[in-house]
């Protein structure tokens, strides 16, 4: 039986007297009702006098049902009771539910404060005005708090996750700074924000001998400890293949096939690999969907993208991928970033290759340092302050 029967069935025994609370009072069945349940039932007349209560509420309130009509409902209610129900189902006539943490009643237990559930039904008279309110409260708290013992464990979890995913991330993410015959190369990653999960974004620079340094920049799908762990295996395995064949095409049509083979359908990995022979002044590079990387020619000022040649790795097993070689003559810069950097947007507006273009021209006079700051800094802008995802950026600068 609900709320709304009760009072119904209460209106029916009602013969002739308009003391509602006497109907209450002296009906059995009612009584028998409305004791029976655990949840707090009470009955206030349109100027939020009470009329009725069960013995669930009264016990609860420390009141005797004489004791409880001669107050008003404000001596009964917390101040963190939902008191505002009352006026939303007088003004609306529909039935108000609320939820939260309050002592509810008085007197409130010392212990601790408890969680409620809370309805306040609107009844009418015959001319559909508002005559009164059935009130409903159910302690929750033994809910709320296996949600929240629930909640904690999660966090803890997530927190466990995070910190193994960092220590992944901080080992994929070394130091580069580093000068070799004519050549700078510096590299740097910005997190999004303090709360965002740890991303799939790395780089990686290495010699492989003969004047040659190996450079890489990649972006892993997903978020957390999962992104990281693939995210350390495709590290490991551009190195052992660049140790077998250091051809970009080579290496990326390898990796792509065993990233098809061992890992998830819905993983793949944008990533650029580049060459550069120092001693000829050449960088050759493959580029597996991965951003354009832009290229300054000091001499005329011009920025141009390199080329994408070939779809991200793990999409499409047996892809092929083509490499292409292009001088570095002294005072050119190749800038290598994330999609953290061309994403970065706010309110419709994004930098962009275009914005990040503007920025290279503008300070690549100031030296590799400087684009490297200046182009974090347009993209943290942009966002307002905080970036909403993960970036990295790698600057070679022919000096």
């Amino acid at each position: 039986m609900t709320q709304k029967d009760l009072v119904t069935l209460a209106d029916r025994l009602d013969e002739g007297t308009n003391d509602l609370s006497k109907v209450i009072r002296t009906s059995r069945v009612l009584e028998a009702v409305a004791d029976g349940t655990a949840a707090l039932l009470a009955y206030l007349d349109c100027g939020l006098r009470f009329v009725w209560a069960n013995h669930a509420f009264l016990d609860r309130c420390g009141r005797t049902l004489e004791e409880l009509t001669d107050i008003p409902y404000t001596d009964v209610f917390t101040q963190h009771a939902p008191r505002r129900a009352f006026e939303h189902a007088r003004e609306t006539g529909e039935t108000v539910h609320t939820h939260g943490q309050s002592y509810a009643l008085h007197p409130a237990p010392q212990q601790s404060a408890s969680y409620w559930d809370c309805t306040v039904s609107p009844e009418f008279d015959d001319a559909r005005c508002v005559c009164g309110f059935v009130v409903s409260l159910a302690d929750v708290t033994e809910s709320v708090s296996r949600a929240e013992k629930r909640s904690e464990e999660l966090e803890e979890m997530y927190q466990r996750e995070h910190n193994i995913a960092q220590v992944f991330q901080r080992t994929l993410l070394p130091e580069v700074n580093l000068s070799r015959d004519g050549y700078r190369i510096i590299a740097d990653y910005h997190p999004a924000l303090d709360e965002a999960e740890v991303g799939g974004d790395f780089y990686d620079v290495f010699d492989i001998g003969q004047g040659r340094l190996a450079f890489v920049m990649a972006d892993v799908s997903g978020k957390g400890l999962k992104a990281a762990v693939y995210t350390a295996m495709t590290k490991n395995m551009v190195r052992a293949y660049v140790h077998e064949d250091p051809s970009p095409a080579r290496v990326l049509e390898k990796l792509n096939s065993a990233l098809c083979d061992y890992t998830p359908e819905e993983l793949f990995i944008t990533a650029f690999y580049g060459v550069l022979d120092t001693g000829r002044n050449t960088l050759t590079y493959a580029d597996a969907g991965h951003d354009e990387p832009l290229m300054l020619c000091q001499c005329t000022k011009r920025v141009t993208p390199l080329d994408v040649t070939g779809i991200a790795l793990g999409v499409v097993p047996g892809s092929r991928y083509s490499e292409f070689e292009v001088y570095m003559h002294p005072g050119d810069m190749l800038l290598l970033y994330t999609d953290g950097i061309t994403d970065a947007r706010s309110e419709g507006h994004f930098l962009g290759t275009n914005g990040i273009t503007e920025v290279l021209q503008s300070t690549a006079h100031r030296g590799a340092e400087e684009v490297m700051r200046a182009i974090f800094q347009a993209a943290t802008c942009v966002t307002g302050g905080k970036l909403r995802d993960d970036a990295a950026v790698l600057v070679v600068e022919s000096e």
